[in-house]
């Protein structure tokens, strides 16, 4: 038996109680939320939805939950993102802090981005993305992966995948730490046979086709080290490596004797942060590099064997360096500045027709920018940029944020902004048809958003709604058209005026009474995207407003109509989830016909079901998936053949 403390007397009956508790004066915290998120739209994904994903590619996820148009050509397939009716190469992507583009295309394919390797992402909307660089003319996303220094105990966590067309998948990671350093190590393997039945459309009459040559494999690792110097100070290291390799399918109308065609790709990437904060300013440094590599082949059968028509081998590496600071001024005003310099280099080489190029480009850019936040209902920010690229200057590209604060529950908020985007070097330099004389493409582009949130306490009840009308008018924009001498050369030719909206609500509400425990939440995306082309393409022929129609269509693949909605029911350790994705229709030719190669619009729903539950100590987490509920027939790309309903099982463990 345990012995009585001392202040229970065994000669009397009362308690003495001794306080020791000692009233110290109130202490007055108080802090200024002087952001980059005044007067922007940003959507940022929420992390424990990414925890949810991590069968998925980023592609995935944003055609599922954002307003943002997902071109993917198939399962394992090249994905981009277009925001806004723009380019996918008007889309900037950064990875911890990393600008990852492809200095060749522009772009990147988010199918090669797993979620498993990634902890926080967001998105910044049009104008708003010039507060994180320039080039961004419909909008830029923002991937971070990283670990936290504080004191927890070694983690495992081991994840398996068996889904429909023979898709395997393997993940697993590991961590630990504490307060002063701590490391992670992820690992990801992926294979898929790909071989899936589907209605052929493309040939008379049709017929049912099994999609063949589309196999894929995909290996990755990642590594995160944060070291705390000093409780001012710290060091992030961030490593990525991903390697895959995939069989490319003919398009749905090929009737030849068969061709050969696959595509081999290895990323490698790393990042150094070092981060200091003090009370009045904070200031980081970020260096890093990052390496491409793609290797293309591509050979058609014919009856006198087999004709290789392609060979080709690209790399492509950069290193990059910025540095940040933020600084304040006082109780109302944030300084924040920062400076850039990139260095990229290319090397592409077809060894069958000998034609390739090597290339360098440099630039270095800075930024100022003065932030407000008043003590009355007015908040904004004033940026300037400037960026050198190669010995030129681009003009100046400034923006402007307001944002008012109607009620405690209700803002609006106006941006308007002047954005630059540099050809790419295949833009450039590709042979044949490349053109070092091209312009920047120039950007202007303004928002108009208005935000309501609401939160109940008494009913448990909390919801959000942005809606956002927008404006873009692109000079310069590059296309590449064909030419006189028999192939295609790039050119500053369309005017692009973008106009639409963006509506997001999301709400959630927890049950009481008999159904306590409940929880319900749900949100819905929509956009409405008007993108045409102002100019004709002929426009140096005299008979230009005669010889093109394309003036005043919708771009090729931009759809006017792009929406999501999701819905989600927590009980007990059990969730159900449904999301419902739609994408209108697009046209595949300029002058917008309503023929054959015309994509119908499509409504794809996908159901999951997941329990968690604890088994000595351990957490254990089964999730079944139904992809396509409805077995749904649809092309995302002319000719390019989509999976009907297919399913998944995940079992993930934790120790």
């Amino acid at each position: 038996m345990a012995q009585t403390p001392a202040l229970f007397s065994s000669t009397q009956q009362t308690i003495e109680l001794q306080d020791s508790t000692r009233k110290l004066s109130a202490a007055k915290i108080s802090a200024i939320r002087i952001e980059k998120s005044i007067a922007i739209t940003k959507t940022e994904i929420d992390s424990v939805l990414l925890s949810q994903s991590v069968n998925s590619s980023l592609a995935g996820l944003l055609s599922k939950e954002t307003p943002v148009f997902v071109k993917s050509y198939g399962m394992g397939s090249m994905a981009t993102v277009s925001f806004r009716g723009t380019a996918p190469s008007h889309t900037q992507v950064k990875w911890n802090g990393l600008k990852i583009n492809n200095p060749m295309l522009g772009q990147v394919d988010f199918s090669q981005l797993p979620i498993w390797m990634i902890d926080k992402a967001k998105i910044l909307h049009g104008g708003s993305s010039l507060v994180e660089g320039s080039g961004a003319l419909g909008g830029s996303v923002h991937l971070y992966s990283t670990v936290h220094a504080k004191q927890q105990k070694p983690k495992l966590s081991l994840v398996q995948r068996f889904a429909s067309f023979g898709n395997l998948g393997t993940m697993v990671s590991a961590k630990a730490g504490n307060s002063h350093i701590a490391g992670e190590v992820r690992y990801i393997y992926e294979e898929a046979g790909n071989n899936f039945k589907f209605n052929n459309n493309a040939v008379l009459p049709n017929r049912t086709d099994i999609q063949r040559n589309a196999q894929y494999t995909r290996t990755g690792v990642s590594a995160n080290l944060v070291f705390k110097v000093a409780e001012t100070d710290k060091v992030t290291q961030s490593f990525w490596h991903l390697a895959s390799g995939r069989n490319l399918p003919t398009i749905m109308s090929y009737e030849g004797k068969g061709r050969e065609e696959h595509q081999k790709d290895a990323e490698t990437r790393y990042s150094a942060v070092w981060n200091r904060v003090r009370s009045r300013y904070r200031h980081s440094l970020t260096s890093g590099f990052s390496y491409n590599r793609m290797d293309y082949f591509l050979a058609n059968k014919t009856d006198l064997g087999q004709f290789t028509n392609i060979d080709s081998r690209s790399k492509a590496g950069s290193f990059q360096n910025s540095y940040n600071m933020q600084y304040t001024l006082s109780n109302n005003f944030i300084l924040k500045a920062d400076a850039s310099l990139n260095f990229y280099s290319v090397k592409t080489l077809n060894h069958i027709t000998k034609e390739g190029y090597k290339a360098t480009r440099s630039e270095s850019g800075a930024s100022a920018s003065l932030y407000y936040k008043g003590a009355s209902r007015l908040n904004g920010y004033f940026l300037i940029r400037e960026e050198l690229t190669d010995g030129k200057f681009t003009p100046l590209m400034p923006s402007l944020g307001i944002e008012y604060q109607l009620t405690k529950w209700a803002a609006v908020k106006l941006n308007a902004t002047r954005n630059y985007h540099l050809p790419t070097l295949n833009d450039l330099y590709w042979l044949p048809g490349g053109n070092p004389n091209l312009k920047p493409e120039r950007g202007y582009t303004g928002d108009l958003s208005f935000e309501i949130k609401s939160t109940n306490d008494t009913t448990n009840t909390s919801w959000h709604t942005v809606v956002t009308g927008y404006l873009s008018h692109i000079n310069d924009w590059i296309i590449w058209r064909p030419g006189e001498f028999r192939y295609w050369s790039a050119t500053n030719l369309k005017e692009v005026f973008v106009r639409g909206a963006e509506f997001n609500i999301s709400a959630s509400h927890e049950c009481l009474g008999a159904l306590d425990g409940l929880k319900v939440k749900t949100r819905a995306n929509w956009a409405i995207t008007h993108t045409t082309n102002q100019k004709p393409m002929d426009s140096s022929s005299k008979s230009a407003n005669t010889t093109d129609n394309s003036k005043g269509k919708q771009l090729i693949y931009i759809p006017v109509h792009k929406g999501n909605l999701f819905l989600s029911l927590n009980y007990s350790g059990y969730s159900l989830n449904w999301h419902s994705a739609y994408t209108g229709e697009r046209f595949t030719t300029s002058s917008n016909e309503k023929t054959r190669h015309s994509l119908p619009s499509y409504w794809l729903h996908n159901l999951s079901l997941k329990k968690e539950l604890t088994f000595l100590t351990k957490k254990i987490t089964a999730l079944i998936e139904v992809e396509n509920l409805f077995n749904t027939q649809y092309q995302a790309i002319l000719w390019r053949a989509m999976p009907g309903t297919n399913y998944s099982f995940t079992l993930r463990l934790d120790i």
